[in-house]
């Protein structure tokens, strides 16, 4: 048996949509899994049978999922358990389309899929531009990397990606076909945007304001460069008085405490760790800001763009030029210039009397409008964009 022949696919026909399963290792609190809660969330609240299956049921996003929510707990990343408990699931519940996320989920959704021997549709979803995430491991690692990718994407029954530039490099460097990846946008949470703006705020920088606040949210990891952002904040405290706050939580946290002490802006620079409501923050908040090295479609970069924050963001594959063209109160600096991106932050908070905080809710990115277009796509009714 080859478990890699790319040229076999999972069925795409079927009109049965009376169960739909959500695939994640885990509810953690990254962009990728807040996308599946939101849409897992819309789906079940509108009538869907939405099962949400886990490797792991761990995570801080546990508590927001929906009670219509039916969440499976597959036990946890054990040697063979988690593709079995899923092959067992696929068996006995029979869903007719599952929606798998992360490269590692897709995997084991596609082997679990063979062993089960199911006919469910397999669609999965890119978050990242993949070309910048292995682009600083040597030629053989990639090339094995992208066979592998390769092979589980193609043979899935179709493919989501998150932005344009990632729809167009899966179609160039991994050679699917236009009408096999779609380009779907990520969804906007806007019950939670509403919530936001109820309550006091979350921290006395955001309640006694002296200075204008900085905002940024995401794992503290190497490809959101918060390295780079505290550089550029330090030079902007040269000039002004001003305020960072970063959250999140993650492996890069003690480098970059160490980093604030060095350059002397510990006691302006605040890391909360993971917040349950990261909106109510952007509320108060004066300017949100993304430093990041690569991205697919930034789930935080939408949710400041619809409570209409002034933006500094780097021009990173692949999303946020795509997604800042047409938005006025923004600047797209270079990626890893901490001077160019410190200009930019620095000419948003001279102007931040200019710019109203109108919320700008588009249609495009309603959770269960986004869920439909997935659904439909799986149905073999969507087309390529």
């Amino acid at each position: 048996m080859n478990w890699f022949d790319c040229t076999r696919r999972w069925p795409v026909n079927g009109t049965d949509t009376s169960r739909i399963a959500f695939f994640i290792p885990s509810m953690n609190g990254g962009g990728t899994e807040k996308v599946v809660l939101l849409l897992a969330n819309a789906a079940a609240k509108s009538g869907y049978k939405i099962d949400l299956v886990l490797s792991q049921k761990k995570g801080p996003l546990l508590s927001k999922i929906n009670q219509n929510v039916n969440v499976i707990d597959l036990g946890g990343w054990h040697l063979y358990s988690p593709f079995l408990g899923f092959a067992k699931y696929l068996k006995d519940n029979k869903p007719s389309v599952v929606f798998s996320a992360l490269n590692g989920g897709n995997l084991m959704a596609l082997i679990a899929a063979k062993v089960a021997n199911s006919e469910c549709r397999l669609v999965f979803s890119v978050h990242n531009h993949l070309g910048e995430k292995w682009s600083k491991h040597n030629r053989i690692q990639r090339q094995l990397v992208y066979r592998v990718i390769k092979s589980v994407l193609s043979r899935s029954s179709r493919v989501v990606a998150v932005s344009g530039k990632i729809r167009s490099h899966l179609i160039e460097e991994f050679g699917l076909t236009a009408d096999f990846v779609l380009h779907l946008p990520n969804p906007v949470d806007v019950d939670a945007i509403e919530m936001s703006k109820i309550g006091d705020a979350p921290h006395p920088w955001l309640l006694e304001k002296q200075c204008p606040v900085i905002i940024t949210a995401g794992r503290l990891t190497l490809q959101k460069n918060y390295g780079m952002l505290i550089r550029a904040f330090t030079q902007v405290t040269a000039e002004r008085e001003a305020r960072l706050i970063v959250l999140g939580e993650g492996e890069e946290l003690k480098g970059l405490k160490a980093l604030c002490k060095k350059l002397d802006v510990e006691d302006r620079v605040l890391f909360p760790g993971f917040v349950s409501n990261p909106l109510q923050w952007f509320f108060y908040a004066d300017l949100f800001a993304l430093s990041s090295q690569w991205e697919g479609s930034p789930l935080v970069l939408l949710d400041a763009m619809a409570m209409g924050m002034p933006i500094v963001a780097t021009d990173c594959p692949s999303g946020p030029r795509e997604l800042l063209e047409t938005y006025p109160k923004s600047r797209l600096v270079s990626v890893n210039d901490d001077e160019e991106f410190a200009k930019g932050i620095g000419s948003l908070l001279a102007r931040l009397k200019e710019f109203q905080r109108s919320e700008s809710f588009l249609k495009t990115h309603d959770p269960l409008n986004i869920f439909r277009r997935y659904l439909k796509f799986a149905n073999d009714l969507g087309g390529s964009e």
